[in-house]
């Protein structure tokens, strides 16, 4: 799949999905006067705030097994990605109340750590982009001010 794979699932490219739904979260927030900073690179866009981009928020999708992650990244060293994971962890009910029983916190790659959901990777068109952006918002919503309250933004 190239990145100008368009399924019959889809009407618009994975690239720009991707860059659609990062503008549309963009937007959300610095209408709040919280822009976010962030980058755009294929099939991945994360946002942060604060001066770790190492700690941040994701929309990536996975092509290998037709899936779209969503979820709050942490990829800094491992004693504050493990300090994150049991805080994190011992907030997980109060998560779950709020964003649905799918939202996990895992260890993962490298000695990351995540908070994340999964959807089917399709359908990419407009209406998604608005409802993965929306998502992406309430996932912020609600784990921002605890990444705050652990002084960790």
């Amino acid at each position: 799949m190239g990145s100008g794979y368009v399924s019959s699932a889809s009407s618009i490219a994975p690239s720009t999905f991707i860059s659609s739904v990062a503008r549309e979260v963009t937007e959300h927030y610095a209408a709040l006067g919280k822009p976010p900073r962030g980058h755009t690179r294929g099939r991945l866009a994360q946002f942060w705030w604060g001066p770790l981009a190492a700690i941040h928020y994701e929309v990536w999708l996975h092509d290998r097994d037709l899936r779209l992650e969503l979820g709050l990244h942490f990829e800094s060293s491992a004693t504050t990605n493990q300090e994150l994971y049991k805080a994190f962890g011992q907030h997980l009910l109060e998560i779950q109340y709020e964003l649905g029983e799918s939202i996990w916190v895992e260890e993962w790659d490298k000695g990351w750590t995540r908070i994340y959901e999964t959807q089917p990777l399709f359908p990419m068109d407009e209406a998604r982009v608005y409802a993965v952006a929306g998502r992406l918002c309430e996932i912020i919503d609600c784990l921002q001010p605890i990444l705050e309250e652990l002084g960790a933004e």
